[in-house]
């Protein structure tokens, strides 16, 4: 468990703006629920890490579940979908989403930007 501590490792968090858009300086807590998922599901160490890290393929609202603990997704490229605790960055669970749901919600991401209309100054 040591190990994955270590290699989740991102930094501390700091008000400074990031070099890259999704570069932000969170420490994540896996749970012990997290990892015994991980292992029944054959999610490795560095899909975590990746989706963890880079930019997200798309991000969820935030919902609250039956004991009042908020929490969102985060969807990434390789196919694996991490719930995030906003308040304190805990990572309660971790599963992989079909092509079908990939596809989807890429649609949905690029019909978002359709949609929005650019205004030009001058």
């Amino acid at each position: 468990m040591k190990s994955l501590k270590k290699i989740l490792h991102i930094g501390n968090y700091s008000n400074v703006i990031p070099k890259k858009p999704y570069d932000v300086k969170v420490n994540y807590h896996i749970t012990k629920h997290a990892i015994q998922r991980m292992k029944e599901r054959r999610i490795t160490k560095g899909q975590l890490r990746y989706c963890l890290t880079e930019k997200p393929l798309n991000l969820s609202d935030y919902k609250l579940d039956n004991k009042g603990r908020p929490s969102y997704c985060k969807y990434s490229d390789n196919f694996l979908n991490v719930r995030i605790n906003p308040l304190n960055h805990n990572v309660p669970t971790v599963n992989q989403f079909s092509k079908d749901k990939y596809d989807k919600i890429k649609k949905e991401g690029e019909d978002k930007w359709k949609n929005i209309k650019v205004k030009l100054r001058g």
